[in-house]
């Protein structure tokens, strides 16, 4: 099947804007180096189909525009796109609005792994990392996770300590120890 390079540092192939990119091998879209610097693709098309974003880079336009257009239709229109750890330390402060939903992902902290299972002659495994993932923590999450905890936290008490795990739960989800 034949295809075409669509965007090229981009821009169109052949389009004399794309030269000072081309020549730096710097990305237009986030402003820093390529990422497939021997390539320079940003997407491709085949015959008779649209156009393919090929490079995750490309996603990142427009000031993550279209990651921000995937929250809204997910998660409505009045979402703040926000760093994981920023929503950490609002959570510290009590200040979520409901409306942060947390990025991970290149450029936004970090990207998220999925550890490969070790074979049995390896010391070490690899693994996988999932270039985006959007998550929305709405406030109902922390009023229903301390309602489940605060019984849980009695019947520690009766047992004299609070156990590593169960602290942990309930510091997590800012409720009262």
């Amino acid at each position: 099947m034949a295809g075409r390079i669509v965007e090229f540092f981009g821009y169109s192939p052949l389009d004399p804007a794309a030269s000072k990119f081309v020549a730096e091998r710097r990305c237009p879209f986030v402003n820093g180096a390529c990422i497939k610097p021997s390539l320079g693709a940003c997407s491709l098309q085949q015959t008779n189909s649209e156009p393919i974003v090929i490079c995750p880079n490309r996603l990142y336009a427009n000031n993550h525009g279209i990651l921000a257009d995937i929250a809204m239709t997910a998660f409505g229109a009045d979402v703040v796109l926000s760093l994981a750890a920023d929503i950490k330390t609002a959570k510290k402060a009590k200040s979520l609005t409901g409306n942060e939903v947390a990025v991970f992902g290149k450029y936004w902290g970090s990207e998220l792994s999925i550890p490969q299972p070790k074979n049995a002659d390896e010391d070490t495994s690899d693994g996988f990392y999932i270039d985006y993932v959007l998550a929305r923590l709405e406030l109902d999450v922390f009023r229903l996770s301390c309602s489940f905890l605060l019984p849980l936290r009695e019947k520690v008490a009766r047992l004299g300590r609070m156990r590593g795990s169960a602290k942990r739960m309930m510091q997590s989800a800012n409720c009262e120890i």
